[in-house]
């Protein structure tokens, strides 16, 4: 039988150590700049920036298990099925509730589309945030099944 996936020391070998998502000149779909923070990759400097406070509400002993795209599924009866992969997850430390962090710097109409779908159903209460590298601010708590 095939084998279907492949350790991460043979990706390495198969493809190198590191790749990069935009052909050298090229510029990307919205000018992000796509940056590495602690070895992971990010869409943007702010999407970065929201990883640092993240980390900063960790350690500090507000949130834990902090997670980077965190596959999410669930389905509406009027927007069917939906894969959303909100940019970050986390638990909240005096709740033990789990929440959903997501930063938008253009909202395209997929992301509306899936929005409208999490204000209906989604699993757990997402955060959206937007801003600029360097300061981030929550603009928006969706609460699925509120009114």
């Amino acid at each position: 039988m095939k084998q279907l996936r492949m350790s991460a020391e043979e990706f390495r070998k198969q493809y190198g150590e590191k790749r990069s998502a935009l052909k050298p000149g090229k510029k990307a779909k919205y000018s992000n700049e796509k940056i590495e923070v602690d070895g992971r990759g990010f869409h943007s400097k702010a999407e970065a920036t929201l990883y640092h406070e993240l980390k900063l509400r960790e350690r500090a002993g507000e949130i834990t298990n902090l997670r980077c795209q965190h596959h999410v599924r669930f389905k509406t009866e009027d927007h069917g099925k939906i894969h959303m992969i909100p940019d970050f997850s986390y638990e909240v430390v005096a709740t033990g509730e789990l929440r959903f962090a997501e930063f938008k710097g253009f909202e395209t109409n997929d992301w509306l589309r899936k929005r409208k779908a999490w204000k209906v159903g989604g699993p757990a209460v997402l955060e959206v945030y937007k801003g600029k590298e360097g300061y981030v601010r929550c603009v928006e708590v969706i609460t699925p099944g509120a009114p």
